[in-house]
């Protein structure tokens, strides 16, 4: 059932005295997983989260102040979102993607939705931050046999066409873009093989910059340096490569023998975000466009998996979303802040009462933890993990001698 919900004791008597019907309040807790997170470029402040609600088609989530505190907006009429992008231009138009064939589009920033159908398939997404209404998609085109190919829309994704970087790359696709911020027109495409394309004419024609990457690995995420822009940092399965001269040479950067993405803020240079894995999955982070990399001290536990927005005007300032909720550091990845306040929507598959209080409650959240009230639901603390895989499907409470003794059942026993 979603989210646990109790009944107002002055409603209860309301309902008793008059016969009226008394209403759900949602009581939590917050959190849950979050699939896609935005904000707007030109009002930072503005966020919108969609999190997954399968079999229900998820809500919209909206957020005037950050992150802080979160309501209820609209409807998504789609099961899967991986990427959602507020226009850099119109704030009004908001594009989502999870459906490779397409995708949905908005023009009243986010309450109603239309599908567009793209001439193939699609993957990630990216508007041009200096072309108003320019858009681009890296994915996929099939006929006898598959090859990369990117869907760019001049009217704010109303139309699509599509551009081939190399037919003769038979066998592979484009998995990431990149629109440059400060050269108007270029664009920079990551393939599977290790292949990378640029375009300095909007999408028209195409170069192969790959040199120093190694053979034959996925380039996952691409992101520039605002500052110089010739800084180009690539997120492979190989690890991290760094480029200074707009892609032409390759050079790896960073500890990670892996890494699924890279951010770097919209309008800001020098800093950027990675997550990646050396024996654990980490966020690491930079301070001189890549140059150099860290692990944040104390940092965040990325366990579950995560996916990193960095803020368009801030070195310092990101967001970390995934299966727990939203976290925002302010201070580069060092400390984080649960950033989900009244976001109710998560899976609840147990609940049990401590038999020495009933306000002392203890529940496990789908794909979260264990969490605990002591104020029969007012307010939520995440236990310590101390699962090694699966969920809670049971909770038993026993007395102790000055705690509640706590049994937990899982699929493994």
């Amino acid at each position: 059932m979603n989210s646990i919900v109790r009944l107002g004791l002055g409603l209860v008597l309301l309902t008793l005295v008059s016969g009226l019907q008394a209403d759900w309040v949602s009581i939590g807790p917050d959190g849950g997983y979050v699939q896609a997170l935005a904000l707007d470029p030109q009002q930072p402040q503005l966020m919108l989260a969609v999190p997954s609600e399968y079999p229900d088609y998820p809500r919209i989530y909206k957020s005037l102040d950050g992150g802080s505190s979160w309501a209820e907006f609209s409807r998504f009429p789609d099961y899967y979102v991986t990427t959602f992008v507020v226009d850099p231009h119109q704030s009004n138009i908001i594009y989502a993607a999870g459906r490779m064939e397409g995708i949905y589009r908005s023009t009243d920033s986010g309450m109603t939705w239309t599908f567009v159908a793209l001439p193939g398939q699609g993957i990630g997404l990216a508007a041009d931050p200096l072309e108003p209404g320019r858009l681009y998609i890296a994915g996929y085109y099939i006929t006898t046999t598959y090859f990369p190919a990117v869907y760019i829309s001049t009217d704010y994704g109303l139309t699509w066409r599509v551009s081939f970087p190399d037919t003769s790359a038979t066998g592979r696709y484009a998995t990431s873009c990149v629109a440059d911020p400060v050269e108007n027109g270029t664009v920079y495409v990551g393939c599977t093989d290790s292949l990378v394309y640029c375009s300095t004419d909007g999408g028209s024609t195409w170069e192969l910059r790959h040199s120093g990457l190694p053979a034959q690995v996925t380039v996952e995420d691409l992101a520039i340096d605002h500052d110089d822009h010739q800084i180009i940092l690539a997120a492979t399965g190989a690890g991290l490569f760094r480029s200074t001269n707009a892609g032409r040479t390759w050079l790896r950067t960073g500890p990670m023998e892996r890494t699924l993405s890279v951010v770097t803020p919209l309008r800001v240079g020098r800093f950027a975000y990675s997550i990646g894995y050396d024996s654990l999955a980490r966020l690491y982070i930079s301070s001189d466009a890549g140059a150099t990399w860290e692990v944040p001290s104390p940092g965040f536990d990325l366990t579950k998996g995560y996916t990193i927005l960095a803020h368009p005007d801030s070195g310092t300032v990101a967001y970390l979303y995934g299966t727990t909720g939203v976290f925002r550091t302010s201070d580069q990845g060092r400390h984080w802040t649960e950033s989900h306040h009244l976001m109710r929507f998560s899976n609840i598959s147990t609940i049990a009462l401590s038999p020495d209080d009933q306000n002392r409650l203890y529940l496990e959240m789908f794909e979260n933890g264990i969490f605990r009230s002591t104020d029969a639901g007012e307010s939520w603390t995440r236990c310590s993990d101390f699962l090694s895989c699966g969920n809670i499907c049971a909770i038993a409470v026993a007395r102790g001698w000055d705690s509640d003794i706590l049994y937990a059942l899982e699929g493994k026993g």
